[in-house]
């Protein structure tokens, strides 16, 4: 069997490989959510490839999609202050003045504002009367 932290990706003849469990997999007792015995699920959606290892391919709303090593997949959440339009392809972004966020894809204008979503990124395209 393999230790903590890790799970079985492979099997070559009587021997199996253990590889380390990416971050978004690791249950809160350190071991990992792939392992036979799981004792919590991954966050957003895995694929076991043929070679044996998992990727993370989709994340809930309200969350970014981290996949630079195998190691570090995970699905990030964003805080109540920030907004993220698609959480597969975009990064969490700070709520500008302007915008009421509440860590997902729901904005809301304040003050008759106009607002336009540009390669994931709120841009301002409208001020309310009296303001510039």
């Amino acid at each position: 069997t393999c230790g903590d932290n890790s799970y079985q990706s492979s099997a070559v003849g009587e021997d199996f490989v253990c590889t380390t469990c990416p971050e978004g997999a690791i249950c809160p007792d350190r071991t990992c959510a792939f392992a036979a015995g799981a004792t919590c699920d991954e966050v957003g959606t895995w694929e076991k490839g043929s070679d044996g290892l998992y990727t993370l391919v989709a994340c809930p709303e309200g969350t970014s999609r981290l996949t630079e090593t195998h190691d570090s997949q995970q699905c990030l959440e964003c805080s109540s202050e920030q907004y993220i339009a698609n959480p597969n392809t975009d990064t969490c972004q700070n709520c500008p003045p302007g915008l009421r966020c509440f860590g997902n894809s729901t904005v809301a204008p304040v003050d008759d504002s106009s607002w336009e979503l540009v390669d994931g990124v709120y841009k301002l395209t409208g001020c309310p009367t009296g303001y510039y």
